[in-house]
């Protein structure tokens, strides 16, 4: 899981609201010799490589545990889980796709998707998908959108969908409406439309946007509750000394049922990846169209609050105040009741990542790799003044967020440069202090449940792709506890820590989706 820097300074679009990533592993006691990086190896912690690591189909001794939700011969894979305790999951053998309540129940068939996990996409209740996949020439398919209330509906027969990483389309969050980018092959425009989830009625909202200039395409739209956001550009035009201006990028809010048009800024740095919007919903943070700094913009139309001229990375915390680093270094706290800035850390900071569910701590990072995306790692308090702590001092870590409890932040560290599975080491250090202690050897996710516990995917086969789920406490001296062996590594965690999963090793009962209670 490689986190990319946010670059406000560019524009502030891919800011990252405080949360952590949601894992658990299990961590054992510090012990033996300090690594290269400084961290130190646990030893009695580490997942073993048998079973299956380079060879074929072993299942292992654990069986998939839990409740089975859905019994399949076929190879089904879960791919996403909506806001309504839907598990989404495709059968690869038919290339069709369903939704089965967590709860339990008989499946709900949603449709013939693209066998491209990247372009089904779930916010709320809703799921929206592509049912055929997009032409690389074009960028151009249906979109189709499914709810357990609705059912399925053809939202459009000709839209840009370029896959759901770029926001090219996306629902509100009570499943009510879908925006997209409505154009056809060859055509240098398109248009903003907002429709019903049913499909059934079509509101064109912007027509003409550019879709000629790379820099500024593909256009991306999000929701925040019932409040649309779209960037796009649209073509420049040429001024009366015949001087044609550079792509800008134009952001507007739309907020349903009416969807009136409030313009943010017509002059922003085009930027990929979505605004970033404070818990309530009602501000956005961005620099200043044409320049830098970071601003709050209300969505409903007003003056924008200067955070900070010279504000560059940042995030919301859970409680709407903002974490930043400035073009100094530093790392600030604006008070979002006060509008007043506290500085934490006077310099020698760049990136910040996430912050622990308490709140209290934030994870950073000074440099960044351009060829690998990772970086250092330090920790700070998140409010009060002091020194930042160097974790890791080499570009070599990619942060994952905290433990429940706040106690541990969570690294990976150890990635391989090829094509093979993406596993890496996992590491962890209490957040009060102390050397990072290597957790697992082959890790892939860190999915955090209750206190300092988590669930990971180890033990991947390289013959099959299957990992086991394990569950870790970096409180315990005790190794890591096996929960499924080569289960497929698409693993999700519902918010009541229902850990959901597909398994397929053996083609028999035990084959499908299920279910089960992370410990």
């Amino acid at each position: 899981m490689l986190r990319r820097a946010i670059d406000a300074s560019a524009v502030a679009l891919i800011l990252t609201v405080g949360q952590g990533c949601g894992s658990s592993t299990n961590a054992t006691a510090p012990d033996a010799s300090a690594g290269s990086d400084g961290s130190t190896d646990a030893g009695v912690g580490e997942a073993s490589a048998s079973e299956g690591g380079e060879g074929g189909a072993a299942c292992g001794a654990m069986p998939p545990t839990g409740t089975q939700l859905v019994k399949s011969t076929d190879p089904l894979v879960v791919l996403k889980l909506t806001d309504d305790d839907h598990a989404v999951y495709e059968d690869l053998t038919t290339q069709e796709l369903y939704a089965v309540a967590i709860a339990g129940g008989s499946p709900s068939d949603i449709g013939k998707m693209t066998s491209q996990g990247g372009t089904v996409w779930t916010h709320g209740t809703a799921v929206v998908y592509l049912p055929i996949a997009a032409d690389p020439q074009t960028d151009i398919a249906p979109i189709s959108a499914w709810t357990a209330s609705a059912g399925t509906g053809v939202i459009s027969k000709s839209a840009i969908a370029v896959d759901s990483y770029y926001y090219t389309y996306d629902a509100s969050k009570d499943g009510q409406w879908v925006a997209y980018f409505a154009s056809t092959a060859n055509s240098p425009t398109a248009t903003l439309t907002v429709s019903t989830i049913d499909g059934k009625t079509q509101t064109p909202l912007m027509p003409n946007i550019d879709l000629t200039d790379e820099s500024c395409f593909p256009p991306a739209v999000q929701f925040v509750n019932d409040t649309l956001i779209a960037q796009y550009c649209v073509t420049p035009v040429a001024n009366d000394a015949g001087v044609t201006p550079g792509e800008t990028s134009t952001i507007v809010a739309f907020t349903a049922p009416s969807f009136t048009a409030v313009t943010l800024g017509t002059t922003f740095t085009p930027t990929p990846g979505p605004v970033a919007v404070d818990p309530t919903g009602t501000m956005a943070l961005l620099p200043p169209p044409g320049g830098s700094g970071l601003l709050l913009y209300p969505l409903a139309g007003g003056t924008p609050v200067v955070v900070d001229p010279n504000g560059v990375n940042a995030l919301f915390t859970a409680t709407g105040d903002i974490l930043y680093t400035n073009s100094s270094g530093a790392l600030v706290r604006y008070a979002a009741a006060t509008s007043t800035m506290t500085t934490l850390v006077p310099s020698g900071l760049a990136i910040p990542f996430d912050v622990s569910p308490d709140g209290n701590w934030v994870q950073l990072a000074s440099e960044e790799s351009a060829s690998t995306g990772l970086t250092n790692l330090y920790l700070a308090s998140a409010t009060t003044p002091g020194a930042a702590t160097a974790v890791v001092k080499t570009e070599t870590a990619s942060p994952e967020g905290f433990t429940a409890d706040s106690k541990y932040s969570v690294f990976g560290s150890g990635f391989p440069m090829d094509f093979g599975p993406s596993t890496y080491t996992m590491q962890a250090s209490t957040t009060a202090g102390g050397a990072p202690v290597k957790v697992l050897s082959a890790a892939a996710g860190a999915y955090f449940t209750t206190g300092s516990k988590l669930v990971t995917n180890t033990n991947q086969s390289k013959a099959t792709g299957a990992a086991d789920i394990v569950s870790v406490d970096l409180s315990s001296t005790a190794g890591p506890t096996t929960l499924v062996n080569q289960a497929d590594p698409n693993l999700f965690m519902t918010a009541t820590n229902q850990v959901v999963y597909s398994w397929y090793c053996q083609e028999n009962g035990m084959a499908g989706v299920w279910t089960l209670t992370a410990p």
